[in-house]
C-alpha cells in the first residue's frame, strides 16, 4: 500500500511537470483522470548464454498517458532501449538476470475527447489527427498488430 501511495505521489508530480511543459494548468493532466488508473508490469529476463537466439517483441507503442521504468542493474541499456522505444529483451548477455517493473498512468474516463491542444492548430497549421475518445483509442489500440502505428488510424 505504500508502494501505491509513492507511485501515485510521483505520478501526480510527472503529469504537474508535463501540465506545465505543455503551458496548462499544474493540475489538468490530474483533471482529465490521467492518474485514476494505473498498471503495474514486471518482467524477469533470466540469463541466457546465447541471446541471439531468444525471442523478444517487436517494436511498439504502449498504451498510457506515461510509463515510469524501475530497471535493476542495466541503466545504459534501459537509455537505449527507451530512446528507440522498444522492449524486446528476452535474453541478458550480461550473466545476470534482470528484473523491470513498469507502472503505466492511463486515462480512467473512456468518453474523453483527445485533440489536439487549440494553441498548437491554427489556419496555417491544422490538426494532423482528428478528435476521438479515449474508448475509441482502446478499440484501436486492442485491435491492431503490435507493430502497426495508430497514426495512420486517426490521421484527419
Amino acid at each position: 500500500m505504500e508502494w501505491d501511495q509513492q507511485i501515485q505521489h510521483l505520478g501526480g508530480i510527472l503529469m504537474g511537470l508535463l501540465s506545465e511543459g505543455l503551458e496548462l494548468s499544474p493540475k489538468k493532466l490530474q483533471e482529465l483522470t490521467c492518474l485514476e488508473s494505473r498498471m503495474m508490469v514486471g518482467n524477469y529476463y533470466p540469463y541466457y548464454p546465447q541471446p541471439d537466439l531468444t525471442v523478444g517483441l517487436v517494436s511498439h507503442t504502449v498504451l498510457g498517458v506515461i510509463a515510469v521504468l524501475l530497471q535493476d542493474q542495466l541503466p545504459d541499456h534501459v537509455q537505449q532501449r527507451v530512446q528507440k522505444h522498444k522492449a524486446y529483451d528476452v535474453g541478458q548477455p550480461n550473466q545476470e538476470p534482470n528484473v523491470s517493473i513498469v507502472v503505466f498512468y492511463n486515462l480512467s474516463n473512456l468518453d474523453i475527447q483527445l485533440r489536439l491542444l487549440p494553441k498548437l492548430v491554427s489556419s496555417d497549421k491544422p490538426a494532423a489527427f482528428q478528435q476521438f475518445t479515449v474508448g475509441a483509442y482502446l478499440r484501436a489500440f486492442f485491435t491492431t498488430e503490435l507493430d502497426e502505428s495508430l497514426v495512420d488510424y486517426f490521421m484527419a
